[in-house]
């Protein structure tokens, strides 16, 4: 089941890089160019009803079928967020390659409800939450 679904954790910038590298970028029938699906503002609640704040986009191709790929952010006590350039840019590249995708904001950050904690037990329901939101949207 979760095998359509990828969660990407990136704490370094030269994860990027690896990202670059090892997806190939399918070529539209069409044009012989893979555009990027436009991103838009979703919110999902957590199982114990804290709402998140994110953005989705839905692949546009049919390369990887219903693929998707949750990228979440570096730690929110050290400042991370769905806007942290390496989450932006690896959504983006994932986007041009035709895949679906999700980067959101963990709890207490950025117009998420709730507070963020050092432990991560809060944090995973959020993965769950966004995990169950790819699913309603058929990935």
């Amino acid at each position: 089941l979760l095998s359509r679904i990828a969660v990407a954790v990136f704490t370094l910038p030269s994860a990027l890089n690896v990202v670059r590298s090892s997806i190939g970028t399918p070529q539209d029938s069409r044009s012989g160019v893979m555009t990027a699906a436009p991103e838009q503002a979703v919110q999902f609640a957590a199982e114990d009803g804290v709402v998140l704040r994110g953005m989705w986009a839905a692949s546009s191709s049919t390369a990887f079928g219903h693929h998707g790929v949750i990228v979440t952010h570096p730690h929110s006590k050290l400042g991370g967020d769905m806007a942290n350039n390496v989450v932006v840019d690896v959504t983006q590249n994932l986007r041009h390659s035709g895949f679906s995708t999700l980067r959101f904001n963990f709890r207490g950050v950025g117009g998420s409800g709730g507070s963020s904690s050092w432990q991560g037990a809060a944090e995973r329901r959020d993965v769950q939450a966004a995990i169950a939101m790819f699913r309603s949207k058929g990935v």
